[in-house]
């Protein structure tokens, strides 16, 4: 009976041990798949690009101005490229513009100066991405929608009526053009912006006097004094 009592004994004792040791264990396997991931990705580099853009609309006259972050699968500043390159594809997917920017310790600031005889009024989408990124597909570039108003419409004028209740906001419109008659019948894309996010977008049409209602709620996310209408 002793002899049981004893052999139970050495068993407890060495309970606390064993789990040590698969902590051990635990530890050291966890240290070996970080270590291949390393491994992995230091011999497959990822890279990844962030574009941060002055503004989420524009004319096309204007100069869309750029900052990227080149950063590789462990987010830390990519070494792999020296170039980024920046993009403008219209709603039908063709490229109208293209910039090359050289990168410096993984951050560059570059610019798109667009030209109105390219560049339509429309909705664009901004891609940016290295050389190296194009091996893993165009999923993985970059992409920023933007909205790009014509040329003209920096002569028209916009009298404005605007009626708020709680989160409830009333517009009326009217827009005239540079010699003061009204926007007859004009398709236009309203765009509710706040910050470089885009809290809705929607069609309307110009009646006989220039005129178009817009009614929306203020998101509940979103601070009034920060919206824009355009």
């Amino acid at each position: 009976m002793r002899a049981l009592f004893f052999r139970i004994y050495l068993i407890l004792l060495m309970l606390p041990c064993a789990g040590f040791a698969q902590q051990i264990a635990n530890v050291a396997a966890a240290n070996r798949i970080i270590a291949n991931v390393d491994s992995f990705l230091r011999r497959m580099p990822i890279e990844k690009v962030f574009t941060h853009t002055d503004r989420p609309y524009y004319s096309n006259t204007d100069t869309i101005w750029l900052k990227n972050y080149v950063l590789n699968g462990l987010l830390e500043y990519s070494k792999q490229s020296g170039v980024v390159y920046a993009e403008l594809v219209n709603d039908t997917g063709r490229v109208v513009m293209q910039q090359a920017m050289p990168v410096f310790t993984g951050v560059n600031w570059g610019q798109i100066i667009l030209d109105s005889t390219i560049v339509s009024e429309g909705n664009y989408t901004l891609r940016t991405y290295t050389n190296w990124m194009q091996n893993m597909g165009a999923e993985s570039f970059y992409t920023q929608q933007l909205y790009i108003n014509g040329t003209d419409e920096n002569n028209r004028r916009v009298n404005a009526g605007i009626l708020a209740r709680q989160d409830t906001v009333q517009t009326s419109l009217q827009i005239l053009e540079a010699d003061g008659s009204p926007l007859r019948l004009q398709d236009m894309q309203l765009l509710l912006t706040g910050g470089r996010k885009t809290w809705f977008k929607e069609k309307r049409q110009t009646d006989l006097e220039g005129k178009v209602n817009l009614n929306f709620i203020v998101p509940k996310n979103a601070s009034a004094g920060n919206l824009t209408l355009i």
